[in-house]
């Protein structure tokens, strides 16, 4: 079997993932139909989501430069990045609308290149857990824009909000992750060196 076809090489990862993170896009769609059920709209207002995303963001923005420049290794850079990328898209500077796919890319790439390098960070602690949902929350917040779910009853009434709220909880787990071991002091790198 070719080796990178082996499900053994993945099995460890899958078993660090925290199933109750992975759900967060269930709760924001739970939050969504509750508000709208007990008539708090004004919770799922888009003006609303899009003025918190600049503030959520930019908190894993700084701690994320902050743990680069204080040496907590490569993940954070990569990281940064992302967040970055992620907060200029949430200013809605001309063009990062689409730039942020190209970001997008290039943090794929870059991770690829990188993995020796950021699976021992990885393998510490809950960040895996806290990385991937984010990027799944991210993701799920994208299917939805995309009306994936449009044969749903009622999904033509919310998919905005359902949108807007399953983002606000990425960046709301993107400051999770930034923040996750932070007052361990620094992390291990590559090399095993630590404090």
């Amino acid at each position: 079997m070719h080796k990178s076809l082996d499900w053994r090489l993945y099995a460890p990862w899958v078993k660090r993932l925290n199933p109750w993170l992975m759900l967060v896009p269930i709760y924001s769609s739970v939050f969504v139909i509750a508000a709208y059920l007990l008539g708090q709209d004004w919770l799922l207002e888009k003006s609303l989501h899009e003025f918190l995303a600049i503030g959520l963001m930019i908190v894993p923005v700084a701690v994320l430069l902050y743990r680069c420049k204080a040496g907590h290794g490569p993940l954070y850079a990569l990281l940064a990045f992302l967040a970055a990328s992620l907060l200029f898209r949430e200013i809605h500077i001309r063009h990062t609308g689409k730039a942020v796919y190209v970001c997008l890319l290039i943090f794929a790439v870059w991770t690829a290149l990188w993995w020796g390098r950021i699976a021992p960070q990885l393998a510490e602690g809950r960040i895996f857990s806290l990385v991937v949902a984010t990027l799944f929350t991210y993701f799920c917040s994208q299917v939805i824009a995309r009306r994936v779910f449009r044969g749903i009853p009622g999904e033509h009434e919310l998919h905005v909000e359902l949108e807007e709220v399953a983002e606000t909880a990425g960046h709301l787990l993107f400051i999770a992750t930034s923040l996750w071991g932070l007052r361990g002091g620094r992390a291990k790198t590559e090399d095993g060196e630590g404090e």
